[in-house]
Formats: structure tokens, C-alpha cells, sequence
């Protein structure tokens, strides 16, 4: 006789109610920790739904200086990635940013000040 024969397919083994509380609760948290990886949750929101704390970060602050004509030169090597990236010609993102420009110099031309005239009756 060996020792798997000592075993049925249904043993019962006695468990108090606290010990079976406790392995359902595990059993929910850990459902939930594995829901979070699948969806791609990052680690560090896991931690804070097990703890029941949020996690201080250090907030740095970051000034960056360029130098004269840095910030043109990189605007329009931004220009041409995307240009190239989705087929758009230079020019219409120009014309985009002068029309925009044009916008923000008359936004009265945009609303006018009188309402059109009402023409024909109800019914009609």
C-alpha cells in the first residue's frame, strides 16, 4: 500500500470558517492582481489597490533653456517627421499654422454682430 492510496478522490478536511474566509479573500485578491497584469495596469496602481495607499512620487521640476533658434529648428524637424510619417505636405502644416495665426489676430470676424434676416413664414 503506498501513500496515494491513503487518499479518495473527496477527502474532507475540516476548515473553520476563518480559514475558509481567508482563502476566498485570497483567492479575490489574486483574481483581481492577475486582471490588472493581463490589462497591462502598471505596477506600481497593483500595489496601491492591495494596500489601500496611494504611493507619494517625487515631483521634480525641470526647466530647460534653448539656445537662439533652438526651439525653430526643432518645431520644424518635428514638422517634416510628421509630414513624412503621414504623407501631409510642409506647406499645408504652414498653412494651418497661419491660419490658425490669422484666427487669433480677428476672432470678432468669426461671430457676427447682427442675426441673418428671418425670411419666409412658418408653415412654408
Amino acid at each position: 500500500m503506498s501513500l496515494i492510496d491513503a487518499f479518495s478522490k473527496e477527502d474532507r478536511v475540516p476548515v473553520t470558517f476563518t480559514d475558509f474566509f481567508n482563502l476566498v479573500k485570497q483567492a479575490a485578491k489574486y483574481e483581481n492582481v492577475m486582471n490588472g497584469v493581463k490589462c497591462d495596469v502598471p505596477h506600481r496602481y497593483i500595489r496601491e489597490c492591495m494596500t489601500g495607499e496611494k504611493e507619494l512620487t517625487d515631483k521634480v521640476e525641470v526647466t530647460v533653456h534653448f539656445g537662439e533658434g533652438e526651439l525653430e529648428e526643432i518645431t520644424e524637424r518635428i514638422k517634416r517627421q510628421v509630414a513624412e510619417e503621414f504623407g501631409i505636405p510642409i506647406e499645408l502644416l504652414e498653412e494651418g499654422k497661419q491660419e490658425q495665426h490669422e484666427a487669433d489676430q480677428d476672432p470678432k470676424e468669426a461671430i457676427p454682430d447682427e442675426e441673418p434676416p428671418i425670411t419666409g413664414e412658418k408653415g412654408e
